[in-house]
């Protein structure tokens, strides 16, 4: 390569990472620092599958990572589920950003049977309920649930659809993302995530980006729309 050619091809590595790194900061991450209650729930079942629930832990980290963790913005409930519903923090823990890291990392893969129902009953009586550091009907706070499941519980879709619609009434709105490689239930997927689906309905993935895409339309969609804010 002459000397003319490889000046060239420096030039266009060079362009291109400039490129790159504009883009990126066009892209940079979108921060919330509203009032919201917000809890994150994973699906710990066999159904759901290893990879897919450490997935679900990189995704609980990248949301969490985008808000003002206070008392006073944003409270951060992280839960999980199968066999048993865990609360691993409350609302009212009011835990720093590292330490709800660290209770990420500790949430068990249980993979057993899933109580899908049942804990989507917990998430709305326990979780997002004064008593669990809840601000429901103040005003200017947002409650919000993310859950990241396949849609499959052992007491039927029937039931899970009916306790997703009682915290949709509650002025929750429901996030969901399913993951990409195990079997979908797709009976229950749609009604667990609130309307429109193309905002609220996601799926997991291993891609990074395509991940931190779906991170910026969940936080995008929690702090600039006011439809669910009291």
């Amino acid at each position: 390569m002459d000397g003319y050619k490889y000046s060239s091809f420096v030039l266009l590595v060079a362009a291109s990472v400039i490129y790159a790194q504009v883009k990126a900061a066009k892209t940079e991450h979108v921060k919330c620092d509203k009032k919201v209650d917000l809890a994150i729930v994973l699906d710990a079942s066999a159904s759901m599958g290893e990879d897919s629930y450490k997935l679900a832990k990189t995704l609980t980290k990248e949301i969490i990572s985008r808000f003002t963790i206070s008392p006073d913005k944003t409270r951060v409930s992280l839960n999980f589920f199968s066999a048993n519903h865990v609360i691993m923090s409350k609302l009212s823990d009011n835990f720093s950003i590292s330490k709800l890291f660290s209770l990420t990392d500790r949430m068990m893969y249980e993979k057993s049977f899933s109580i899908l129902s049942t804990s989507l009953e917990t998430v709305h009586f326990e979780v997002l309920a004064k008593k669990g550091g809840a601000r429901p009907k103040q005003k200017g706070v947002k409650m919000a649930v993310v859950l990241v499941t396949d849609g499959f519980g052992t007491s039927g879709y029937e039931e899970s659809i009916a306790q997703a619609k009682s915290l949709q009434n509650y002025h929750v709105e429901m996030f969901t993302v399913y993951p990409e490689k195990s079997r979908i239930y797709r009976k229950v997927m749609k009604h667990l995530a609130s309307k429109p689906a193309k905002s609220h309905l996601f799926k997991l993935t291993k891609d990074g980006g395509a991940r931190r895409k779906v991170v910026e339309k969940i936080v995008k969609q929690i702090c600039l729309s006011n439809k669910y804010t009291f």
